[in-house]
């Protein structure tokens, strides 16, 4: 049989969707599975602020509507995305294990860690301050993320 998942084109929504590919594939080997790509209102409207948009859902409106036309066979959503009712139609059937969202600091303007006003300025600040940084720093459109973790 040959399964389409219907996700948005996100980086974050992707990643989530192949990781939901790969565990299918692992337990359903004899079937296929295909990500099918659907572009969303809030894929479509980034000149609006989403608390200005009267509509909710707007970015899984047309996912779902694909699932009940039969276009695609499941979706894969972020919980984030999800409206707060759910289409009578539609039922959740499993959630991912939710990574630790302690291992993120998430800056919207700084584009590097030195560039950040309330990050220490140097290392022996950030160990007098109890943080020690780990691993690299990915700069990602305008946003810096890295692993910290506090110790002590």
């Amino acid at each position: 049989m040959h399964i389409r998942m219907g996700t948005r084109g996100s980086a974050l929504a992707l990643a989530q969707c192949n990781e939901v590919k790969a565990l299918l594939e692992k337990a359903y080997p004899q079937h296929s599975f295909e990500i099918c790509v659907i572009t969303t209102k809030g894929d479509r409207i980034q000149h609006v602020a989403l608390d200005q948009m009267k509509d909710k859902g707007i970015f899984v409106k047309e996912i779902e509507q694909q699932l009940l036309e039969h276009t695609i066979d499941l979706a894969v959503h972020s919980m984030k995305d999800m409206p707060s009712v759910l289409d009578e139609r539609l039922c959740f059937t499993e959630t991912l294990l939710r990574e630790d969202a302690r291992d993120v600091l998430v800056l919207r303007n700084a584009t590097s860690l030195s560039h950040c006003p309330c990050m220490p300025a140097s290392q022996q600040e950030a160990s007098d301050a109890g943080f020690s940084f780990c691993g690299s720093v990915r700069i990602w459109k305008s946003s810096a993320y890295a692993e910290i973790s506090k110790h002590g």
